[in-house]
């Protein structure tokens, strides 16, 4: 019984696929022209209390920033809401977000968003309730493993034990 990343996240970004036709993406990054004519990408926030907080740069027109994006998810799950629990109380922090990112054989979050980055879009570090509501309900390994923690999620019977 353990979670593989890349089907996790399979299941998840099917899903947002489907509601990025349905509903229109939201980005939570800003974008400007340097003056140079290359364009920039600055993206900043900070959770709630206690929670946890994230910040990068980069150049437009590349590959999205997955591992920001992958991060900033956990770091969501990690976040707590104005009563002080935390979003999702199966993530623990520390060395998990290492096997969150990457699996156990490079199939995490990074590898899955890199196949398909509209992961990218519905990630705002900004509003963590929202980010976790939403990938909760469009794929139940991150529903489990939010709840549970990481390696309760059967990919073969699709439960979570």
């Amino acid at each position: 019984m353990h979670m593989r990343g890349t089907f996790f996240f399979g299941i998840l970004l099917a899903g947002t696929a489907a509601s990025m036709v349905a509903c229109g993406s939201k980005s939570a990054s800003t974008s400007s022209s340097s003056g140079t004519g290359t364009p920039t990408s600055t993206s900043s926030a900070t959770t709630g209390s206690g929670g946890a907080s994230s910040s990068a740069t980069g150049t437009g027109g590349g590959a999205p920033d997955c591992k920001k994006a992958c991060t900033d998810l956990y770091n969501c799950g990690l976040a707590k809401d104005m009563t002080m629990m935390q979003y999702c109380p199966g993530f623990k922090g520390g060395m998990e977000l290492d096997t969150f990112l990457n699996g156990k054989m490079m199939d995490g979050c990074i590898a899955s968003c890199m196949q398909m980055s509209a992961l990218v879009s519905f990630v705002d570090p900004k509003d963590c309730k929202k980010t976790v509501d939403f990938i909760s309900g469009v794929s139940p390994a991150f529903k489990c493993t939010c709840a549970k923690g990481l390696g309760h999620f059967d990919d073969k019977t699709m439960t979570c034990m």
